[in-house]
């Protein structure tokens, strides 16, 4: 009876041990799984829109290019990890630059005035174009370009960086805008006057908490 008795107590401690342990991992994971609730909560950025610049470059003909800048009016971005929830980029079509080098500053003010013309990006009644931010994945993301009253969809390359203080956007990429059937953009009778309607750019957004 006491060598029985002994064996029982022993069976009920390695049973009690065996419980904590299971309580223990449990309470573990509970707590792994909270960690990792946290680190993807959403998190929104705003932009820096003195710090971010649009970069831009037009083709005439086979051999000619004007490139210049655009600034961004405003613009923000929701984040969750690595994911891009929402956000949108406002261009002021009002700040379209020429810096062409060597180009007279009487030229570029008269290309400035061109691309802003009527027939061009008519700034007069489209003074902002807006970027609608979507899916982003293996390093391309999705965009809606609200531009002269209609919609471009595209996916450009990018890449997008977060740290504590905020996050990056950059990328180099090009636009087809031949559907939005600007005139400027049709074929003229030389070749070498005609503008392609794929313009490029390049981003370098700034955004901060």
């Amino acid at each position: 009876m006491k060598k029985n008795a002994f064996f029982a107590i022993i069976a009920a401690g390695a049973l009690l041990a065996s419980c904590g342990a299971e309580e223990t991992t449990e309470t573990t994971d509970e707590t792994g799984d909270q960690k990792q609730e946290m680190a993807a909560e959403s998190v929104t950025y705003s932009l820096n829109t003195e710090e971010s610049t649009l970069y831009w470059e037009g083709f005439e003909g086979e051999h000619e290019s004007h490139v210049g800048t655009l600034k961004f009016s405003e613009g923000s971005m929701t984040m969750k990890g690595d994911a891009v929830e929402s956000g949108s980029f406002v261009v002021d079509m009002t700040t379209i630059n020429v810096t062409d080098e060597g180009m007279p500053e009487k030229s570029k003010n008269k290309l400035e005035g061109h691309l802003g013309a009527e027939d061009v990006w008519n700034i007069a009644q489209y003074a902002t174009t807006t970027v609608t931010l979507g899916d982003y994945s293996d390093g391309k993301l999705s965009v809606k370009i609200n531009v002269l009253g209609k919609a471009v969809e595209t996916t450009v390359p990018v890449t997008i960086s977060t740290d504590d203080k905020g996050a990056k956007l950059s990328g180099k990429f090009e636009v087809d805008f031949s559907s939005l059937n600007v005139p400027l953009f049709e074929p003229q009778e030389e070749e070498d006057e005609s503008i392609s309607p794929v313009i490029a750019f390049e981003i370098d957004a700034v955004l901060t908490k």
